[in-house]
């Protein structure tokens, strides 16, 4: 006879169901498993025995009702209690977020869990099942009876560590995308206060990750950057943005991707007098110049 019991804080019924349908193969294999629920503290222990240990010729019993049971626990700890140390994780070291923001941590983080898996298989849950359901069965092989909680705290330290690594990236997003709506609206409110040196300017990609400024006839603005002995250079688009923000131009027609970041960022400051270009005969010179480069890279 063996048995398994496990203590749950949080989505016993899900576990539950879970456990019933990985464990339905054995029992029409012919096992029979006998189950009971008793309370302890804060957990619910759900406890589910292998009575007939022996009832299936030729095959390892034993094996299959405990890889059944790890791997129940598993999809559990993915599907219904990862949310929930995401929370604890958010609030223990972000505790004076307003609801709203957390919010907004929370999704960033879903999306980097669960939909950022590319190449495929590599999201959280592909890339951490099977390591859970191996240490799942080497404790069953110290204990029959604990709680997931226990497990999680000290069994998957490393899996919780990239929990914390997960929120707190997503913390860093947030305040960046903060800090930069906060910069547009003041560069927004300097140029409203400024008269436009020039009507307009084109902005084009550079063959090397920079870009290249054309004034209404064609011409280029020239682009320089003072720095002092030991100074870091610039970013390509920082530059671009002090370029334009000194100009003024009353329009900014972007010939770049409109999923790149020069594009977000110069409409986001420049707002309506940004256009971003559909195509056109600059663009498509544009490209080809970028083709024919030996150095292109992202902008």
């Amino acid at each position: 006879m063996d048995y398994v019991s496990v203590g749950l804080e949080l989505g016993i019924d899900q576990a539950r169901q879970l456990l019933g349908m990985k464990l339905d193969p054995v029992i029409k294999a012919g096992a029979e498993i006998s189950i009971r629920e008793k309370k302890h503290g804060p957990y619910v222990f759900l406890e589910y025995t292998l009575v007939n240990e022996y009832a299936l010729a030729g095959t390892d019993a034993r094996r299959q009702f405990r890889t059944a049971f790890a791997t129940a626990l598993t999809e559990h700890l993915f599907a219904n209690c990862q949310e929930h140390y995401l929370r604890r994780i958010l609030r223990q070291h972000y505790g004076d977020f307003s609801p709203e923001a957390s919010h907004v941590v929370l999704d960033r983080v879903r999306v980097e869990l669960e939909e950022a898996g590319l190449p495929a298989g590599s999201d959280i849950r592909s890339t951490w099942s099977q390591t859970v359901s191996e240490r799942l069965l080497r404790l069953l092989e110290e204990t029959h009876e604990f709680p997931l909680e226990g497990f999680v705290r000290f069994r998957l330290k490393e899996l919780y560590r990239r929990w914390e690594a997960s929120v707190d990236a997503a913390v860093d997003s947030l305040v960046a995308s903060q800090e930069f709506s906060d910069f547009a609206v003041l560069v927004q409110r300097y140029l409203e206060l400024q008269e436009p040196r020039l009507p307009l300017l084109h902005v084009l990609p550079g063959p090397s990750g920079d870009f290249r400024v054309l004034d209404e006839d064609g011409d280029p603005l020239e682009i320089r950057v003072e720095l002092e002995e030991g100074a870091t250079p610039p970013q390509p688009l920082d530059i671009l943005l002090s370029l334009l923000v000194s100009v003024a131009p009353k329009r900014v027609i972007l010939h770049v991707p409109p999923t790149s970041p020069a594009a977000a960022t110069i409409g986001t400051v420049f707002a309506s007098r940004a256009y971003l270009c559909p195509g056109c005969e600059l663009c498509q010179k544009s490209r080809s110049d970028l083709q024919r480069s030996p150095e292109k890279k992202g902008l």
